[in-house]
């Protein structure tokens, strides 16, 4: 299943899409309604043009990002689930050491909840990612790491082989064994919340929204043309696969709610 979500996700990217759209352009452009052709390439350019030079990634983004507002902290937490994200995994395994990438802001605020709550566990759940690397984070790594910023390896659980959502809620579920009245604040980005709350629920946990790592300003975005095309198309991106993600998991089950809410 992992697989087939991962072939799926390449052909739909937005990307590749428009990459579609153009080769069966130029296909048709040599049949006997090239007309099609020309009709298809414009399409295709126009699109290209709204996703790369419009604010409508940013939009999408500000949608889901803005879904879960970070609450007041609670008094007593249990845990503390840092998803997994922030981490080069194949670097890792290469060099032996921690390098973070662009959602660093999960290692760092689970770090800083680390220290707020001195008592409550430090989950660490993610391994593969993607369809190219095989392999899960080395466990002794990653307790290294976070003995370096401060927190104890006795209080840090790693749950290394989950490659989706999905198994980030049920593995860490069995592994933790939670109990109803136990609870746990769960840690992502804030586009991603929405889904990870949603298949946390489902999986009969009790966990709080902690959002981090934010994209865009919020709605104040949704009036910049012609800003910067490479953050627009991979806001954009972003948020198409959420969207998409959330709506393959509300259809199969995985969540209770098609857009899950605090």
């Amino acid at each position: 299943m992992f697989l087939i979500s991962k072939i799926v996700w390449f052909l739909m990217q937005p990307i590749n899409l428009l990459l579609s759209l153009l080769a069966a352009a130029c296909v048709l452009l040599y049949t006997r309604r090239p007309q099609w052709g020309r009709r298809l390439a414009v399409v295709a350019l126009l699109v290209g043009v709204v996703i790369a030079h419009a604010p409508v990634g940013e939009m999408m983004m500000y949608a889901l990002e803005d879904r879960f507002p970070r609450p007041s902290l609670p008094a007593r937490v249990d845990g503390i689930i840092s998803l997994g994200g922030g981490i080069e995994f194949d670097i890792v395994e290469a060099r032996g050491r921690i390098e973070l990438d662009s959602a660093a802001d999960r290692i760092v605020e689970t770090v800083l909840l680390a220290r707020h709550f001195p008592d409550a566990k430090v989950i660490y759940t993610g391994g593969l990612s993607n369809a190219v690397y095989s392999g899960s984070i080395d466990e002794k790594v990653l307790a290294d790491y976070f003995a370096s910023l401060g927190v104890e390896p006795g209080r840090l659980v790693v749950e290394p082989r989950s490659a989706n959502t999905l198994q980030n809620a049920e593995f860490t579920r069995d592994l933790i064994k939670p109990l109803p009245d136990q609870t746990f604040l769960l840690v992502t980005s804030a586009f991603h919340m929405p889904r990870a709350m949603g298949t946390f629920r489902n999986a009969g946990w009790n966990v709080v929204a902690w959002p981090v790592d934010y994209r865009t300003a919020g709605a104040r975005e949704a009036g910049h043309f012609f800003y910067d095309p490479i953050l627009f198309v991979s806001n954009f991106s972003l948020a198409f696969k959420e969207y998409l993600g959330l709506f393959g998991y509300w259809v199969t089950g995985k969540t209770g709610q098609i857009f899950p809410a605090p």
